[in-house]
Order: C-alpha cells, then sequence, then structure tokens
C-alpha cells in the first residue's frame, strides 16, 4: 500500500464515488417515483392496497383505478410543482425514512398543507373542470390556496386508513 502512487488514492477516493453517484442518482430518482417503490415500505401497505380496491370511492384510488394518472401515481400528486419540487419530495421521503425510524408511531404523516397546484396541473382547463360552475366561480380563490380542492373533493385515501394531516 506504500509503493502505491497518489493518483490511485485520488481516483479510488474521490472519482469512483463521483462517477457512481452521477450514475445512481437519476436512476434513484425515477425509480422512487413509483407505485412500487412506495409499496416496498410496509407503512404504505395500506395506502398501496386501497388503490387496489374496486369498493373504494377515495380520490387517490380513482385516479389509479382509471389511469388518470398514466405513470408514477403516487408521485404525481405527492411532488409540488415548482422549481425544486422533485428535489424537495425526495428531501420529504428522506424524511420520512428518518422519523419512521427514529420517533414516529408508524403512520405518514404530511409536514404541509397540500398544494392546490398538485390537482389544478392535470386538471385546470380540462372540460370537466371548466364545466364546473363552483369551479369557475371560485376560481382565483382555488388558484391562490384561499380555497382548497380537497375541502370539496375527499376522501383522498379511505377514511379507515390513519393518517393525519397538517393544519394550514
Amino acid at each position: 500500500m506504500k509503493n502505491l502512487p497518489g493518483w490511485f488514492f485520488f481516483l479510488l477516493i474521490i472519482v469512483i464515488p463521483i462517477l457512481f453517484s452521477i450514475v445512481t442518482i437519476p436512476v434513484s430518482f425515477h425509480r422512487s417515483k413509483t407505485v412500487q417503490f412506495c409499496a416496498s415500505c410496509h407503512s404504505m401497505t395500506p395506502f398501496i392496497e386501497s388503490l387496489k380496491d374496486p369498493k373504494s370511492e377515495a380520490l387517490a384510488t380513482k385516479h389509479y383505478q382509471h389511469r388518470w394518472v398514466a405513470h408514477d401515481q403516487c408521485a404525481t400528486c405527492h411532488t409540488d410543482y415548482d422549481f425544486l419540487g422533485t428535489v424537495n419530495a425526495k428531501w420529504r421521503g428522506l424524511r420520512h425514512l428518518a422519523v419512521y425510524y427514529l420517533a414516529s408511531d408508524g403512520q405518514p404523516k404530511l409536514y404541509k398543507p397540500y398544494k392546490n397546484i398538485n390537482c389544478l396541473q392535470c386538471h385546470e382547463g380540462t372540460q370537466a373542470f371548466v364545466d364546473n360552475p363552483l369551479h369557475m366561480a371560485s376560481l382565483e380563490q382555488i388558484q391562490k390556496d384561499e380555497v382548497k380542492c380537497l375541502d370539496c373533493h375527499r376522501p383522498i385515501h379511505p377514511e379507515n386508513i390513519t393518517h393525519q394531516e397538517p393544519k394550514p
């Protein structure tokens, strides 16, 4: 080991980890958007099972079963649509893991109120949205999060799943 050149250690300690990260981070970001990834955590099992329940009237179930969200079903609704939305969603996911293992009752929690933009990025401008007089009468308030989509469109997930939501 004493006779190895300095560039070898530089390569081993700096260059290889950087190259490894460049390759694996984008793959990890992509895979962590899938329902299968979310299902890999046992505390999410009831949420994932509810998506497949044909009797459920929950919003998430309808979106999943009708394929209103064609791919990345969990991430599409749980990622904020701003400049760093995807990155922030990943940090929240890491926080979920830390809280789960260090100080949790085992139930996932939302850390901030759900933003309407997460609904509007798909629904605003669709014929069903525009044809609803309540949507059009309160469009400005909906866009500003003064009136929440989830005030009317509930339940998001089945009511029998324990889930705490933040207070606005």
